[in-house]
């Protein structure tokens, strides 16, 4: 599980970053290097603050990306893409938490570092492609999912806080709910796109993307419902290895990659079209 929130902040975040918004910065560089370095020490005060620099690097890049007009702004996007950037350091302050040693309100420390992982990857890169697929139709059809989104990752949080702290059970359950059913919206809808591409890496990507993240929405449905229909092989540990995994896979490789390539095919057929002639050619006529 380390090995995953450690890829979010030292790959697929920057990669995301510069690919959407052209975001590159030293600070990213520090913050991901200090994060990193700090999973490789015991926990306690020397790794919290090493892992340090990723929150502060995540701070600054939400107030620069929300309300900087000098940075590439996301006023003009989706709220999925604002509430992002406003996740992104709750994600960063579990993991300086994980780093440190220190259980909030006596939280185990899986409960921790899960918490770190899904903010880094339901809170930011989700939100992220839910607001890049956004982009392909009208604003009007993703309100509902919009509000699924924003709502579901807060109160997963909220549901296993409760349910750890032996809260009502149901408050978890609405949660997994409200949370999957984004899921499964976002991984039916590239499963829609993944045929209409021609491009077979792009539709490919999204094909195993939308199944990955399909099966890993339909397995948090079935745990945040185990109060009311247990399944014995449901449990923490099992989740976090299965669970965490097919989001990894989905989120952060495969509907990642599908989306980084979509883009890119893009960006090539625009610049042929802007020089229908080689470049060279160009500077020769100059």
């Amino acid at each position: 599980m380390k090995i995953i929130l450690l890829f979010a902040p030292i790959l697929l975040i920057p990669i995301w970053l510069y690919a959407q918004f052209s975001i590159k910065n030293l600070g990213l560089l520090v913050g991901a290097g200090g994060l990193g370095l700090a999973f490789l020490m015991p926990q306690g005060g020397l790794a919290g603050a090493l892992a340090l620099p990723w929150l502060l690097f995540t701070l600054w890049l939400a107030y620069q990306c929300l309300f900087d007009e000098k940075q590439p702004s996301v006023a003009t996007r989706s709220w999925s893409g604002r509430a992002a950037f406003l996740f992104l350091p709750v994600g960063a302050a579990w993991a300086v938490a994980d780093r440190s040693g220190w259980q909030p309100m006596g939280f185990q420390a899986t409960i921790v570092l899960l918490t770190a992982v899904h903010f880094h990857y339901a809170g930011f890169l989700l939100l992220c492609i839910a607001d890049r697929l956004m982009q392909t139709g009208g604003r009007s059809k993703y309100k509902v999912l919009d509000f699924l989104l924003i709502a579901g990752v807060p109160l997963v949080a909220l549901g296993i806080t409760l349910t750890d702290l032996d809260g009502p059970p149901w408050v978890e359950t609405i949660a997994a709910t409200v949370m999957a059913g984004g899921g499964i919206w976002i991984a039916v809808e590239h499963l829609v796109l993944a045929f209409r591409r021609t491009d077979i890496v792009t539709s490919t990507s999204w094909l195993l993307g939308s199944s990955c993240l399909l099966a890993g929405m339909i397995l948090a449905i079935a745990y945040g419902w185990r109060p009311y229909y247990p399944l014995d092989f449901l449990n923490i540990p099992w989740m976090y290895a299965v669970h965490g995994s097919l989001n990894f896979l989905g989120v952060g490789i495969f509907l990642s990659l599908g989306w980084w390539r979509n883009d890119r095919k893009l960006e090539l057929i625009a610049s042929s079209v802007e020089y229908p002639w080689p470049k060279s050619e160009l500077k020769k006529d100059q």
